[in-house]
Protein backbone atom coordinates (compact mmCIF):
# COMPACT_ATOMS: atom_id res chain seq x y z
CA UNK A 1 0.00 0.00 0.00
CA UNK A 2 2.74 2.73 1.28
CA UNK A 3 4.61 1.55 -1.81
CA UNK A 4 1.46 2.42 -4.23
CA UNK A 5 1.12 5.50 -2.29
CA UNK A 6 4.51 6.59 -3.53
CA UNK A 7 4.45 5.72 -6.98
CA UNK A 8 0.82 7.91 -7.08
CA UNK A 9 2.15 11.04 -5.28
CA UNK A 10 5.34 11.12 -7.26
CA UNK A 11 4.12 12.12 -11.12
CA UNK A 12 1.69 14.65 -9.35
CA UNK A 13 5.27 15.93 -7.30
CA UNK A 14 7.05 16.27 -10.82
CA UNK A 15 4.09 17.54 -12.67
CA UNK A 16 4.08 20.55 -9.74
CA UNK A 17 7.60 21.32 -9.78
CA UNK A 18 7.71 21.40 -13.84
CA UNK A 19 4.35 23.85 -13.18
CA UNK A 20 6.26 26.21 -10.44
CA UNK A 21 9.29 26.43 -12.47
CA UNK A 22 7.26 27.58 -15.18
CA UNK A 23 5.61 30.19 -13.48
CA UNK A 24 8.97 31.06 -12.01
CA UNK A 25 10.31 31.78 -15.63
CA UNK A 26 7.00 33.34 -16.63
CA UNK A 27 7.14 35.92 -14.05
CA UNK A 28 11.13 36.76 -13.98
CA UNK A 29 10.25 37.65 -18.12
CA UNK A 30 7.91 39.98 -17.54
CA UNK A 31 9.56 41.47 -14.61
CA UNK A 32 12.74 42.10 -17.34
CA UNK A 33 10.39 43.34 -19.83
CA UNK A 34 9.09 46.26 -17.10
CA UNK A 35 12.57 46.82 -15.90
CA UNK A 36 13.58 46.65 -19.35
CA UNK A 37 10.49 48.88 -20.79
CA UNK A 38 11.49 51.71 -18.09
CA UNK A 39 14.92 51.74 -18.02
CA UNK A 40 14.28 52.28 -22.08
CA UNK A 41 11.77 55.21 -21.42
CA UNK A 42 14.39 57.26 -18.63
CA UNK A 43 16.53 57.42 -21.50
CA UNK A 44 14.18 58.91 -23.86
CA UNK A 45 15.13 62.99 -23.92
CA UNK A 46 12.25 65.08 -22.32
CA UNK A 47 10.64 67.00 -24.74
CA UNK A 48 9.25 70.45 -24.17
CA UNK A 49 5.22 70.50 -23.63
CA UNK A 50 3.87 72.41 -26.84
CA UNK A 51 1.33 74.78 -25.35
CA UNK A 52 0.19 76.70 -28.57
CA UNK A 53 1.94 77.01 -32.19
CA UNK A 54 0.72 79.78 -34.87
CA UNK A 55 1.23 79.23 -38.12
CA UNK A 56 -0.47 82.81 -39.22
CA UNK A 57 -2.81 81.45 -41.21
CA UNK A 58 -5.38 83.78 -39.94
CA UNK A 59 -5.94 87.48 -39.89
CA UNK A 60 -4.54 90.24 -37.80
CA UNK A 61 -6.40 93.12 -36.45
CA UNK A 62 -6.37 97.00 -34.80
CA UNK A 63 -2.08 96.22 -34.59
CA UNK A 64 -2.78 93.12 -32.98
CA UNK A 65 -1.77 89.48 -33.88
CA UNK A 66 -4.68 88.54 -33.34
CA UNK A 67 -5.88 84.80 -31.37
CA UNK A 68 -4.37 81.53 -31.93
CA UNK A 69 -6.60 78.83 -32.69
CA UNK A 70 -9.21 80.72 -30.81
CA UNK A 71 -7.17 80.02 -27.52
CA UNK A 72 -4.73 82.07 -27.11
CA UNK A 73 -4.63 86.05 -27.70
CA UNK A 74 -1.55 87.87 -28.91
CA UNK A 75 -0.90 91.27 -26.96
CA UNK A 76 0.76 94.51 -28.95
CA UNK A 77 3.11 95.20 -25.73
CA UNK A 78 4.66 98.17 -27.92
CA UNK A 79 4.19 99.07 -31.12
CA UNK A 80 2.23 97.28 -33.48
CA UNK A 81 1.82 94.09 -35.77
CA UNK A 82 0.12 92.88 -38.67
CA UNK A 83 0.36 89.65 -40.77
CA UNK A 84 0.91 89.42 -44.14
CA UNK A 85 1.29 86.22 -47.11
CA UNK A 86 1.51 84.26 -43.70
CA UNK A 87 3.87 85.69 -41.87
CA UNK A 88 3.76 87.95 -38.58
CA UNK A 89 6.12 91.65 -38.75
CA UNK A 90 6.17 94.71 -36.81
CA UNK A 91 4.66 98.11 -38.61
CA UNK A 92 7.28 101.42 -37.84
CA UNK A 93 7.29 102.37 -34.07
CA UNK A 94 7.76 105.80 -33.04
CA UNK A 95 9.74 104.37 -30.02
CA UNK A 96 12.22 102.32 -32.10
CA UNK A 97 10.61 98.48 -30.48
CA UNK A 98 7.62 96.71 -31.09
CA UNK A 99 6.81 93.42 -28.70
CA UNK A 100 4.04 91.12 -29.18
CA UNK A 101 3.42 88.50 -26.35
CA UNK A 102 0.97 85.39 -25.51
CA UNK A 103 0.41 84.44 -21.76
CA UNK A 104 1.27 81.05 -21.68
CA UNK A 105 2.32 80.18 -17.95
CA UNK A 106 5.38 80.16 -15.91
CA UNK A 107 9.17 79.65 -17.17
CA UNK A 108 7.09 80.65 -20.78
CA UNK A 109 9.45 80.28 -23.48
CA UNK A 110 8.93 80.34 -27.32
CA UNK A 111 10.31 79.10 -30.74
CA UNK A 112 10.38 80.42 -34.28
CA UNK A 113 10.87 80.81 -38.03
CA UNK A 114 12.77 84.46 -38.75
CA UNK A 115 13.66 85.80 -41.70
CA UNK A 116 15.54 88.94 -42.79
CA UNK A 117 18.27 91.36 -41.64
CA UNK A 118 16.89 93.33 -39.14
CA UNK A 119 17.26 93.71 -35.01
CA UNK A 120 14.95 91.26 -33.94
CA UNK A 121 14.01 88.23 -32.19
CA UNK A 122 12.01 86.67 -29.28
CA UNK A 123 11.20 87.55 -25.81
CA UNK A 124 10.73 85.18 -22.90
CA UNK A 125 9.06 85.20 -19.38
CA UNK A 126 8.37 88.74 -20.42
CA UNK A 127 6.27 89.74 -17.38
CA UNK A 128 6.68 93.76 -18.92
CA UNK A 129 9.10 95.91 -20.87
CA UNK A 130 11.39 96.07 -18.13
CA UNK A 131 11.71 92.71 -16.69
CA UNK A 132 12.23 89.68 -19.52
CA UNK A 133 14.80 87.20 -20.83
CA UNK A 134 15.50 87.96 -24.95
CA UNK A 135 17.60 86.22 -27.65
CA UNK A 136 18.70 89.11 -30.24
CA UNK A 137 19.96 89.00 -33.32
CA UNK A 138 23.33 90.75 -34.06
CA UNK A 139 24.36 90.90 -37.78
CA UNK A 140 28.27 92.69 -36.43
CA UNK A 141 29.36 89.42 -34.82
CA UNK A 142 27.15 86.68 -36.80
CA UNK A 143 25.37 85.82 -33.39
CA UNK A 144 22.10 85.74 -31.21
CA UNK A 145 22.93 87.23 -28.08
CA UNK A 146 21.11 86.24 -24.76
CA UNK A 147 20.34 89.13 -22.83
CA UNK A 148 18.14 89.35 -19.33
CA UNK A 149 16.59 92.52 -18.51
CA UNK A 150 15.88 93.25 -14.96
CA UNK A 151 14.46 96.41 -13.25
CA UNK A 152 15.24 97.91 -16.99
CA UNK A 153 18.77 97.10 -16.76
CA UNK A 154 19.97 94.70 -19.50
CA UNK A 155 22.89 91.98 -19.25
CA UNK A 156 24.27 89.65 -21.63
CA UNK A 157 24.71 86.78 -20.53
CA UNK A 158 25.91 84.80 -24.07
CA UNK A 159 25.03 83.93 -27.52
CA UNK A 160 24.82 81.54 -29.72
CA UNK A 161 25.86 81.24 -33.05
CA UNK A 162 24.61 80.66 -36.51
CA UNK A 163 23.32 83.17 -38.79
CA UNK A 164 21.30 83.68 -41.93
CA UNK A 165 19.11 86.15 -43.60
CA UNK A 166 16.21 83.29 -43.95
CA UNK A 167 14.99 80.77 -42.34
CA UNK A 168 16.43 81.09 -39.23
CA UNK A 169 14.79 78.49 -36.78
CA UNK A 170 15.72 80.05 -33.49
CA UNK A 171 14.64 79.04 -29.57
CA UNK A 172 14.60 80.56 -26.12
CA UNK A 173 13.69 78.16 -23.12
CA UNK A 174 13.96 79.21 -19.91
CA UNK A 175 13.81 76.34 -17.26
CA UNK A 176 15.52 78.37 -14.04
CA UNK A 177 18.25 79.12 -13.56
CA UNK A 178 19.30 77.72 -16.95
CA UNK A 179 18.64 79.76 -20.10
CA UNK A 180 19.22 77.87 -23.15
CA UNK A 181 19.22 79.78 -27.18
CA UNK A 182 18.83 77.40 -30.35
CA UNK A 183 19.64 79.07 -33.66
CA UNK A 184 19.92 75.76 -36.30
CA UNK A 185 22.48 73.13 -34.93
CA UNK A 186 23.82 75.62 -32.54
CA UNK A 187 23.33 75.67 -29.06
CA UNK A 188 24.30 77.49 -25.67
CA UNK A 189 23.11 77.08 -22.09
CA UNK A 190 24.00 79.43 -19.04
CA UNK A 191 22.90 79.43 -15.71
CA UNK A 192 21.36 83.00 -14.56
CA UNK A 193 20.43 83.45 -10.89
CA UNK A 194 17.38 85.69 -10.18
CA UNK A 195 15.54 85.50 -13.58
CA UNK A 196 12.23 87.65 -14.24
CA UNK A 197 9.58 85.25 -13.51
CA UNK A 198 7.03 86.51 -16.48
CA UNK A 199 4.25 84.31 -17.67
CA UNK A 200 4.25 85.88 -21.16
CA UNK A 201 6.48 84.75 -24.31
CA UNK A 202 6.56 86.10 -27.80
CA UNK A 203 8.45 88.50 -30.68
CA UNK A 204 10.26 91.69 -30.74
CA UNK A 205 11.92 94.13 -33.19
CA UNK A 206 14.12 97.23 -33.05
CA UNK A 207 15.79 99.77 -34.68
CA UNK A 208 16.21 101.11 -38.01
CA UNK A 209 15.79 98.03 -39.96
CA UNK A 210 13.18 96.19 -37.78
CA UNK A 211 10.38 95.99 -39.74
CA UNK A 212 12.76 93.83 -42.24
CA UNK A 213 12.29 91.20 -39.77
CA UNK A 214 9.03 88.00 -40.64
CA UNK A 215 8.17 85.49 -38.54
CA UNK A 216 6.79 82.37 -38.87
CA UNK A 217 5.89 79.01 -37.42
CA UNK A 218 5.59 80.54 -34.11
CA UNK A 219 6.04 77.58 -30.91
CA UNK A 220 5.17 78.17 -27.26
CA UNK A 221 6.34 75.87 -25.08
CA UNK A 222 7.23 75.69 -21.15
CA UNK A 223 10.40 73.60 -20.18
CA UNK A 224 9.79 73.00 -16.65
CA UNK A 225 6.03 71.37 -17.02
Amino acid sequence: MNSQTTSTEGPKGWIRLFGAIVFVIVVAGIFAFLIGDRSTSQLKPKSDPVIAFDTFNHASANGSLGRINGNYQWSSVSGQWAIDGGVAHSLVSSSGSSFATVEIGNDASVSALTTGRGSCGLVAVFSDLSNFVSLQRDDREANWKIIVIRDGKPETIGSVGGIAADNNRISLLVDPPVVTAVSGGNHSSFVAENLPTGTQAGLFTTGPASTLCTFDDVTFVTPSQ
